[in-house]
């Protein structure tokens, strides 16, 4: 990565300045029902993709519950779940159940809004009932039509408020691709054809209850899922051969989640909040794979593969803060103590001339447990009436203890400081600059060996990893112009330790471990522009990010960019609403992009075509709209190439494989209803 000055980091956001139109002195916008009219929003998600000037967070994979929350609120807080994401959540909320969306600038550095610049509060309506069905037909080219039903029920009882969410869906996605393999010297060494049918069945049913009392609150909440996976990949020498390779993987997923969120007032203008999660689920994988001989196409397989992988996992949160917005830096005290652990068994045989052995995996059979507490104290100060400062100070502890087949026990420290200045002049522009430090979630499947048949990689599991940390400096201009036309620039540089890269762990195997320290610099930009000039009610969206990153790795000892990074991530939105009778349409184009994965004796490269999204809304008559979506149009292809090194990466490359995957094409036929 070069070597930029932050002088130079930040000085496009100066560059961006323009003449925005000047608005009266306020710090919040609220967008009625009237807004949303020209726009075919059927859902708060849609609600929330066309407010100007809000770039959506929907969250981030950080510690702890507070951390990564994002910058969308439900009637003024984050529903207190851990399972799945906020934009799911507002997929199962009607546009007509939403009263009005309001948009904070230079919002309070406390609550669930916290070090936010931006924030929009979708505001449900009370004492209404209302129920939207939704189906859909989807087709995937060379598959089959599979449904999908939604349905959405809210209501209310005395002082309680209640949602009731069902969902089904289901898709069978075929893929076909190419792969060609190349010896050292470049010469082409075997050809076949890959193809994989992917069945996915899932259903999910979440309900949410809101008892209103005078001075409190109650809020619970409630996740059922099941989903089942089911990949079939076969490979053959000619369109019209036999197999010599047939993988059967099977994977089951179940899961129920429940929390709470009791809120009331305290004396002294003081108010409590209370905040519980438990969280189950379990995760089987069967897998069984077949090798035939490519030369003599027999009947019956030369070497059987049965890999069977189990986890079950449990967490628990327990959260308590106390907040008083009328005294000075408008403090919030908080306390937050979790447990979480998760079971992995592993079974993994061959059998090959009438003979079953166990492939040894190295911490196939392992627990891992963590218990984490964190105390933090966060505020924020009116430096002017346009310059607010928030700041936070948090400091977690936790025990992690690994069992089983590989044991070890650790203990983490980490204090997380947060300073941000929001420059807010009126409620046309915002300028934030931040620097924050935070520490990365840790997945506990790394901790435990994984298989993976199809790529022939099987890693090991290590039990000494620990959570890698960043320290960011941000800075972020966000302009509305107009109604509809703003710009945001945003500009970051991480300084990160003890990153998570493949690496010869001290068992002697490769694996996931923490492989030092690392500098990325990124930038990302979103441009909304009116279009009424030339399409009435037309509406231009260009989305764009990319990164730059630093890293000396180990094992080649070269400096390079961080494993699983995708860039440039660029796409363009047109999109037209209410052209004549309820008549809407959009279509969205997606750039090529490059993703680089390093492992310890290969190196894994995929670029993604560009790639074309199409819909059409209409609503037919009152309350019901048909909508048509088409994705992957003309069938866009992926190219994947993996290089090969006789010990590691630092050697030579003795051989390569390149796979030509052709992405199928996409419809679904919806038609959904508001009663």
């Amino acid at each position: 990565m070069k070597k930029y000055p932050l002088s130079l980091l930040f000085a496009g956001v100066i560059m961006c300045f323009g003449s925005p139109v000047r608005a009266s002195d306020q710090s919040s916008q609220d967008f009625t029902q009237q807004y949303f009219v020209n726009y075919s929003a059927q859902t708060a998600y849609d609600m929330s993709k066309v407010i100007p000037g809000f770039q959506a967070d929907y969250g981030q994979s950080v510690r702890g519950f507070s951390g990564g929350g994002g910058n969308i609120l439900i009637d003024g807080k984050r529903p207190s779940v851990k399972s799945g994401n906020l934009s799911d959540i507002l997929k199962n909320i009607p546009a007509a159940d939403v009263l009005k969306i309001q948009l904070w600038i230079g919002s309070a550095g406390v609550g669930d809004a916290a070090q936010q610049s931006s924030v929009i509060n979708i505001v449900r309506l009370k004492k209404t009932s209302s129920l939207r069905l939704e189906t859909t037909a989807n087709y995937v080219d060379q598959g089959a039509v599979r449904p999908k039903v939604l349905i959405n029920y809210s209501s209310f009882w005395d002082n309680w408020t209640y949602q009731i969410n069902s969902l089904y869906n289901a898709k069978k996605t075929p893929t076909i691709s190419t792969v060609d393999e190349f010896s050292q010297a470049g010469t082409t060494t075997n050809t076949y054809h890959q193809t994989q049918v992917a069945a996915l069945d899932e259903y999910t049913l979440t309900t949410n209850a809101t008892h209103h009392g005078l001075d409190n609150q109650l809020d619970l909440y409630n996740t059922l899922k099941w989903s089942r996976y089911h990949p079939i990949t076969s490979r053959r020498l000619g369109d019209n051969s036999s197999p010599f390779f047939h993988n059967d993987r099977e994977s089951k997923y179940v899961m129920a989640e429940l929390g709470a969120d009791y809120n009331y007032s305290m004396s002294n203008d003081w108010k409590a909040r209370w905040q519980g999660i438990f969280l189950i689920n379990q995760w089987d994988v069967n897998r069984q794979t077949l090798e035939f001989s490519q030369q003599l196409q027999d009947e019956s397989p030369k070497t059987q593969y049965d890999y069977v992988f189990d986890r079950l996992k449990t967490e628990s949160i327990l959260r308590g803060t106390w907040q008083n917005s009328t005294l000075f830096l408008s403090p919030e005290f908080g306390l937050e103590v979790a447990h979480n652990q998760s079971e992995f068994t592993t079974d993994y045989s061959k059998f090959e001339n009438e003979v079953t052995t166990q492939i040894p995996l190295t911490a196939a059979n392992v627990t891992v447990a963590e218990l984490r507490s964190e105390m933090f104290v966060r505020g924020s100060h009116s430096l002017s009436s346009h310059l607010t400062l928030n700041f936070s100070l948090a400091a977690e502890y936790s025990k992690l203890t690994v069992t089983g087949d590989a044991q070890n026990e650790d203990n983490y420290a980490f204090f997380k400081p947060s300073l941000s200045l929001v420059y807010a002049p009126n409620d046309r522009w915002t300028w934030e600059t931040q620097l924050t430090k935070s520490a990365g979630q840790l997945d506990f499947r790394l901790f435990a060996a994984q298989s993976n048949q199809i790529d022939n990689r099987n890693v090991a599991g290590n039990p000494a990893l620990k959570p890698d940390s960043k320290v960011r400096l941000n800075s972020k201009f966000n302009v509305v112009f107009t109604n509809k036309a703003a710009l945001t620039v945003a500009l970051f540089h991480d300084w990160r330790s003890d990153v998570l890269e493949q690496m010869i762990l001290p068992s002697g195997h490769s694996g996931t471990g923490n492989s030092g320290d690392a500098k990325v610099i990124g930038l990302s930009t979103q441009l909304m522009v009116p279009l009424d000039g030339i399409l009435p009610n037309g509406q231009l969206s260009i989305n764009a990010e990319t990164s730059d990153g630093d890293f000396f790795d180990v094992t080649s000892g070269t400096s390079r960019e961080l494993t699983g990074t995708t860039k440039p991530e660029i796409s363009l939105t047109l999109r037209q609403d209410n052209i004549f009778n309820g008549l809407s349409w959009g279509t969205t184009y997606t750039a090529q992009s490059k993703t680089s994965h390093f492992y310890v004796s290969e190196l894994s490269k995929q670029v993604s075509d560009d790639r074309w999204q199409f819909f059409i809304n209409k609503e037919v008559i009152a309350g019901w709209n048909l909508k048509l979506e088409m994705s992957k149009l003309g069938n866009p292809s992926s190219q994947k190439s993996r290089y090969f090194y006789t010990i590691n990466r630092a050697q030579t490359v003795n051989g390569v494989t390149r796979q030509n995957i052709k992405q199928p094409w996409e419809i679904a036929l919806s038609l959904s209803v508001v009663l």
